[in-house]
């Protein structure tokens, strides 16, 4: 049989984060099964994760995670147009412009950093077979003037374990494993699956927790025509406000038993037991109600969701307030007409 993957992403549904991610480009994209990491065609992810497991093996094959480009052109303007009005009239037009802040993650140090945990029971044609992936992916935006050298690596922080670690005596190695200016986008996504071979279902949990912000996906795919979705998560909150701290705040969760061919292929029927997604205030909100339906339709509902979210959501990207600050306020407003 084909190689099972499980896709993990994270991603910003619009084109810029707004004021409250500096206005760094985001991905301009939806909710997506799309197998295409190259980051071509518009399906970037600010971090994506793939682990590809075989079943018959009973082993992980590979694992891989990576950023695609950031940049920033905001910032280059708003600096080059209060230099010109800073020194007026006549000098100003000859300050030339800033250009974009750009980086493209092609040095190993500025890679996100992934760790994996795993287990996967024999295959038995006639009995259970459990695959248990837990991963924790991290990563910082190095889109920033300077980023590139080792200076800017040496305050930004990096990828632990990306180059020789500095001398005992050397506080550089610390700097560059738990500090820096810029806060790591953390998720952690645990998901189990467990294959009834006799009766030709599997019971699927996936549970992802993080900062929350951006927006994240996950999906499995055994063939470019079989796949299943697991969650998606709408983000909360703002990058200056949800990043810093490493969280663990629930994201999305679901829980459902899908049809399992001989042919080991997800089939046609879905039962959902559970599917929330933590967006908003951060409680949960249905994303499928309990019961009987089909991996097509489930699949539908994931993908076909707002990913960028209310106008509400959309005027949180660019007020950097804490995640349940303006919804409370909202709400404070409706219970003074009721």
């Amino acid at each position: 049989m084909a190689v099972v993957v499980m896709h993990t992403r994270s991603f910003h549904p619009d084109e810029l984060f707004g004021l409250g991610g500096l206005g760094f480009h985001g991905d301009n994209r939806g909710f997506s099964d799309s197998t295409n990491n190259s980051g071509r065609r518009g399906n970037t992810s600010r971090i994506f994760h793939e682990v590809g497991f075989d079943l018959q093996a009973a082993q992980v094959t590979f694992v891989r995670c990576d950023s695609h480009e950031s940049s920033n052109a905001v910032i280059p303007a708003i600096a080059t147009g209060a230099a010109r009005i800073a020194v007026g009239p006549v000098v100003g037009p000859q300050i030339p412009d800033l250009p974009p802040m750009r980086n493209d993650y092609s040095q190993q140090r500025k890679k996100p950093r992934a760790t994996i945990e795993k287990n996967i029971t024999a295959y038995r044609t006639d009995g259970d077979q459990s695959v248990s992936i837990d991963i924790s992916y991290a990563g910082k935006n190095f889109a920033f003037y300077g980023a590139d050298s080792d200076t800017g690596h040496y305050i930004l922080g990096g990828a632990e374990g990306s180059h020789e670690p500095a001398p005992a005596n050397d506080d550089r190695w610390f700097w560059q494993r738990y500090t820096g200016a810029v806060p790591d986008l953390d998720v952690t996504h645990k998901f189990h699956m467990r294959i009834d071979r006799r009766l030709n279902s599997a019971h699927i949990t996936s549970t992802i927790s993080g900062d929350g912000f951006p927006n994240c996906e996950s999906f499995l795919v055994v063939s470019a025509s079989n796949k299943c979705m697991l969650g998606t998560h709408v983000r909360i909150g703002t990058a200056a406000t949800q990043l810093p701290g490493g969280r663990a705040l629930p994201m999305t969760n679901s829980m459902f038993q899908v049809d399992w061919t001989t042919a080991d292929q997800f089939g046609s029927s879905l039962f959902v037991q559970i599917a929330t997604d933590y967006t908003g205030d951060g409680s949960p909100q249905e994303i499928a109600r309990y019961g009987q339906t089909t991996r097509a339709a489930w699949n539908a509902l994931h993908l076909g969701r707002d990913a960028s979210g209310d106008w509400l959501r959309q005027l949180e990207d660019n007020v950097p307030l804490g995640r349940q600050t303006i919804r409370q306020v909202r709400e404070s407003v409706r219970r003074i007409f009721e």
